[in-house]
């Protein structure tokens, strides 16, 4: 196969990737400011709509579930946000790699483009394997600051959280 369309289609293939990623982060923030605000409103208007114990039960069990759905649909938008940096960064050193080297032809064997599906819901797409086995180098290296944006992420819920319930009992 020929280099240029080799470098050509892991471009491609890496340009798609780290939009994706972006997608993710995006709609995980967003999904943290929708959350907030409902959590404001509840706390701020909280005790005037519980004059009764009951409703006061019913409000933080609801409050409490829809808590649940949101840091779940934010945590897999943060694992799919993860994956997808993997395969972008993968792509963008086998670019350096194929960047770097002098040959014109590659042959089949070294990049064979048989597929495989991630099988990670959102992220379930057929990807050729030796991006995924490049991408899987990339787990076991960095990701701290990362991490420390979605750890942000939950502890700004959990604050919210705590503050509306608060503003429905005290």
């Amino acid at each position: 196969m020929k280099k240029a369309d080799l470098l050509h289609y892991v471009e491609s293939v890496g340009g798609k990737y780290d939009d994706y990623h972006g997608r993710k982060e995006s709609s995980a923030w967003l999904a943290v400011v929708l959350y907030v605000t409902m959590t404001i409103q509840v706390a701020i208007n909280g005790k005037s709509l519980t004059h009764f114990l009951l409703i006061r039960f019913l409000i933080t069990s609801w409050l409490i579930n829809v808590s649940a759905a949101f840091f779940l649909f934010i945590y897999n938008q943060n694992r799919n946000k993860v994956m997808a940096s993997y395969l972008a960064s993968a792509c963008l050193q086998l670019q350096a790699i194929l960047l770097a080297d002098e040959r014109e032809e590659i042959p089949k064997e070294e990049y064979p483009l048989s597929l495989k599906v991630t099988g990670k819901r959102q992220l379930d797409h057929c990807i050729p394997e030796f991006l995924l086995a490049r991408s899987s180098d990339f787990r076991r290296k960095g990701g701290i600051p990362g991490r420390l944006i979605d750890f942000s992420k939950y502890s700004v819920m959990v604050l919210s959280l705590l503050l509306a319930i608060l503003g429905i009992w005290h």
